[in-house]
């Protein structure tokens, strides 16, 4: 029996009805100057032709495998190409976005030369092919994973995304790295958690930009829906890091982080009533009051929201952002 070949690099693609960009996507990938690297295509149930341009690539290139699941969500398939890498390191990439072709040989050249457990490097806001793309600094503000952990949830220093940083794939291993697959989204931020919160980790940061975050008017459509189901997911999420930093230095802006991301996110949703929202929101108040990172204005909107009087600032959000528009149009 032949013993499969070890890559060096896993690129691990979710898959969900990306026929549009997912050409785009592999392309990038196979024009890597960077060779010694395996491509999992994991398909969630794709019923818009994704799974037979998978199966294509794959039949062309032997270094590209395909896994076709039954539509499970995006937290579970990433799960799942964990699962099945067989590299030394791995990097995720969203099957809508595309790489640069030096970014796995410089990610690789760094996390070897400065034996770390993960590189961190820059990327670029793109808009959809047009110009000018935007270069995201990505760096640090010290050394060592309590820094890096600090940037991630102070002040939006460093985003929480995994699709920018190389990964040792065994720590995924040897610190028990856990998806859940009853969250909708903030998985990579759970796997940045679960990871960092190790001081043993090793964390290099390369300033260059390769990955191509691509935000389309499909993509802003995506970010404008919001449901009941959603807000249920997110008090999950906080629930599952909550978990995870039990007894950590850094549980409470843990605490203070995902409290006003789902606060944020249910008072923009703009579908509950008063009374609904003060129902959802109101064992966040204190915290949501109590965050002095938060501006003012905005602590207080949320606080008073929470206790009962969301349909009245909701309003005036309204017609707060209405004023800006008219105002923007007549400079």
């Amino acid at each position: 029996m032949t013993t499969p070949h070890t890559p060096t690099i896993s690129v691990i693609v979710p898959v969900y009805n990306a026929a549009l960009s997912l050409h785009r996507c592999v392309d990038s990938i196979l024009a890597q100057s960077f060779t010694d690297w395996e491509l999992l295509l994991i398909d969630d149930g794709s019923v818009d032709g994704s799974s037979v341009i998978c199966d294509r690539y794959a039949q062309d290139d032997g270094r590209i495998r395909v896994i076709h699941k039954a539509n499970e969500g995006v937290a579970a398939t990433r799960r799942r190409g964990i699962e099945e890498a067989r590299g030394k390191y791995s990097l995720q990439v969203d099957s809508d976005d595309w790489a640069e072709p030096t970014m796995l040989k410089e990610l690789y050249a760094t996390a070897e030369s400065q034996e770390a457990d993960m590189v961190i490097c820059d990327f670029y806001y793109d808009y959809n092919g047009r110009k000018p793309v935007k270069h995201i600094s990505q760096e640090p503000s010290g050394p060592g994973c309590e820094s890096v952990l600090m940037d991630l949830l102070k002040g939006g220093r460093l985003r929480p995304y995994c699709w920018n940083k190389l990964v040792r794939h065994e720590c995924y291993r040897k610190y028990g790295v856990v998806i859940p697959s009853d969250i909708s989204h903030g998985e990579d931020f759970l796997i940045c958690l679960s990871l960092l919160r190790h001081p043993e980790m090793r964390v290099a940061y390369l300033p260059k930009a390769f990955y191509h975050y691509v935000h389309s008017e499909h993509s802003n459509l995506l970010t404008r829906t919001y449901s009941e189901e959603d807000f249920e997911r997110e008090v999950r999420l906080r629930g599952y890091c909550l978990q995870l930093m039990e007894g950590h230095d850094l549980y409470s802006l843990v605490e203070e982080r995902n409290t006003y991301l789902i606060v944020r996110r249910a008072f923009n949703g703009g579908i509950f009533s008063s009374k609904e929202f003060k129902r959802r929101t109101w064992q966040f108040k204190d915290i949501i009051k109590n965050n002095r990172d938060l501006a003012w204005h905005k602590r207080y909107r949320l606080y008073l929201a929470c206790g009962g009087a969301y349909r009245l600032m909701y309003g005036y959000r309204t017609l707060g952002n209405m004023v800006r528009r008219a105002t923007q149009r007549h400079k």
